[in-house]
């Protein structure tokens, strides 16, 4: 296995969210999701983005709402 700056465990929007802030300063990170065969970060089930929540991932990963909704996620 090769060597990793971080492990983020769970693949949920917020394990997603926090390996891509990760990488974004240039840290090699890596998402592990625990439980096998779960679909944590697929459309398979729904997400909540609370407002509050939703507009500080817009300044972290600016395009994050457009993506959505082109995706027809919103």
């Amino acid at each position: 296995m090769e060597a990793v700056d971080a492990v983020v465990i769970g693949g949920g929007p917020a394990g997603l969210l926090a390996r891509h802030l990760l990488a974004s300063h240039g840290l090699d990170a890596i998402c592990i999701e625990p439980r096998a065969g779960v679909p944590s970060s697929s459309s398979e089930h729904v997400h909540f983005f609370n407002p509050r929540s939703f507009d500080a991932i817009e300044r972290w990963v600016p395009g994050f709402h457009a993506k959505l909704n082109e995706a027809g996620a919103i």
